[in-house]
């Protein structure tokens, strides 16, 4: 056995050092890697996508609303439900998820899932309209493979009709953190509340109240502080005026990470009765864990802007803001959707949005009267741009609400949005939320934005199948090496930084287990490795 390890590593040597006299290539940066995905195509009405990162299968999972006759045997009848779907690395999207819901006549909305790292499943926060109680807030667990592991539980369901459902994971207590708004206080008076719920759907803080200010209190955000588990709640606010269709602000609360209130109504742009007054929409925001602080983004109509504009605002982490709010773009015509986050490698902001700037009221083109693209750009922390503006989609007519999600082993970005230039069967006529949005065709699309991979790989135990966290990798070439170790779920990446073509030592080690040597040959395509270890 020792003379086989012998003659593998010789030959190692041999191999990597003619790979010195190959040619050498350019080194990746940020943004050579644009894969353009279709996440879900099927010939009904997708949209509302929103998800997550699975750090222990490096891959994502993608939540969206579905609409349409869904039923071949209820011939004209509406339905809507929520489906899924589970994107690889590499951006393969699996077949669908279905076993959240069975779609129903009643609103299915707002799936938004948070992933649990400890045990390796996603908790999915929805709304589900009941006959006795209105929209109620549930949510249900569902594993890394797609399968609906616990039953739907009912998170709220007082006789009112709730909304907006907004949930994230936090790692320091292993708790799930939900908000959403309802109006059981009464018409035009929605309200903001939360519950804290323990890894297995049962309850850790009873419901409470967030924030019960006069007039409507709608669409709720959060941010996770990563440092002790506290959260950033924002919401659109319309305290000064009679209902949420008039001109709206943007408020928000500090929580902890127990439930406790830290820091109540937050101002994070209150224009109310100021001679550039606007209406604020849409807001979202990041936690920049460097600076210890909330970057904000919103959708802003003040007169200053050229139509409509993102603006932001630096919260710190107690709530108080940091200085005024500031434009972040604005270009000519509207700029609406907004999606940060930011990015721990570079102490950067990245954020990507939908913009009408191409858009053409007077073509006899119709999407090109409805053209939305969908951009991004990368901001210092304090909001100032750091490059240009990045083209993710443009040309393809009506593109909306872009969201990021962030994969720190690959270094890249899962960009998703809905794509409204597709032909589907149906049609319109069930609108939801009073009319402001109404059925229409859409499929759910996305891109990989990052850096490339010149190779990514598992470590496993041979036996067993379990992955190895903290196994030593060493990728040899003549010249150079380069060490790392395998995360919590077993998974390396080495960017693309210039590695010429030929061959390369890797030799995988770890404490108990017998090492591993292999030569691979890289032609420039990523190399792809799944490395099984013998225990000793």
């Amino acid at each position: 056995m020792k003379k086989v390890k012998q003659i593998i590593i010789i030959s190692g040597l041999i191999a990597v050092y003619f790979l010195a006299f190959a040619p050498p290539t350019p080194a990746a940066q940020m943004g050579d890697l644009m894969k353009k995905i279709v996440i879900a195509g099927d010939d009904i009405f997708e949209w509302f996508p929103a998800g997550d990162y699975n750090s222990m299968e490096n891959s994502y999972a993608v939540f969206y609303r579905i609409s349409g006759y869904l039923d071949p045997a209820q011939t004209g009848l509406w339905l809507s439900g929520l489906n899924g779907h589970l994107i690889s690395r590499d951006g393969t999207s699996s077949a669908p998820i279905e076993c959240l819901t069975t779609p129903g006549t009643g609103l299915q909305a707002w799936a938004k899932p948070a992933y649990n790292p400890f045990r390796n499943e996603y908790m999915i926060s929805f709304v589900m309209g009941q006959e006795k109680t209105g929209w109620d807030v549930v949510a249900r667990i569902v594993d890394a493979q797609g399968n609906c592991i616990s039953e739907t539980k009912v998170v709220s369901a007082l006789p009112a009709q709730a909304q907006h459902p907004f949930i994230v994971f936090n790692p320091v207590r292993k708790v799930y953190f939900i908000t959403w708004d309802d109006n059981r206080n009464g018409t035009n008076q929605n309200d903001v509340f939360g519950i804290m719920l323990k890894e297995d759907g049962s309850i850790d803080t009873e419901e409470f109240v967030i924030c019960d200010a006069s007039g409507d209190q709608i669409f709720t955000d959060m941010a996770l502080n990563t440092s002790d588990g506290s959260c950033l709640i924002t919401w659109e606010d319309f305290r000064h005026v009679d209902q949420w269709k008039s001109n709206g602000d943007i408020f928000g609360a500090v929580v902890s990470g127990i439930g406790e209130i830290i820091k109540k109504d937050v101002p994070v742009c209150d224009d109310s009765g100021k001679e550039n007054e606007g209406d604020q929409r849409q807001q979202h925001q990041v936690y920049n864990s460097k600076a210890n602080n909330y970057f904000v983004v919103w959708w802003d109509e003040r007169p200053t802007t050229q139509n409509a504009a993102v603006y932001a605002r630096i919260i710190n982490a107690n709530g108080e803001p940091a200085g005024n709010d500031f434009p972040l773009i604005d270009a000519p015509k509207p700029q609406i959707f907004c999606s940060p986050r930011y990015h721990e490698k570079t102490d950067r902001i990245f954020a990507v949005w939908d913009d009408m700037r191409d858009a053409d009221p007077n073509s006899q083109d119709a999407a090109k009267r409805s053209q939305r693209d969908i951009y991004a750009r990368w901001f210092l922390p304090t909001g100032e741009p750091d490059g240009p503006e990045i083209p993710i989609e443009t040309k393809n007519g009506e593109q909306r609400d872009p969201k990021l999600i962030y994969n720190p082993l690959m270094d890249s970005f899962l960009i998703i949005w809905r794509n409204y230039n597709v032909t589907e069967t149906g049609g319109g006529g069930a609108p939801i939320g009073g009319g402001h949005i109404t059925e229409a065709p859409g499929n759910v699309d996305g891109m990989l934005y990052g850096v490339p991979s010149f190779m990514v790989g598992r470590v496993a135990d041979k036996n067993t199948g379990a992955p190895l966290q903290d196994a030593a990798t060493t990728v040899w070439s003549f010249g150079s090496k380069v060490s790392l170790q395998t995360n919590e779920g077993g998974w390396f990446n080495i960017s693309e930084n210039g590695q010429k073509k030929g061959w390369y030592l890797l030799i995988t080690r770890k404490d108990g287990y017998r090492t591993s040597f292999e030569l691979v040959s890289y032609s420039g395509e990523p190399l792809d490795m799944s490395i099984q270890l013998t225990a000793k």
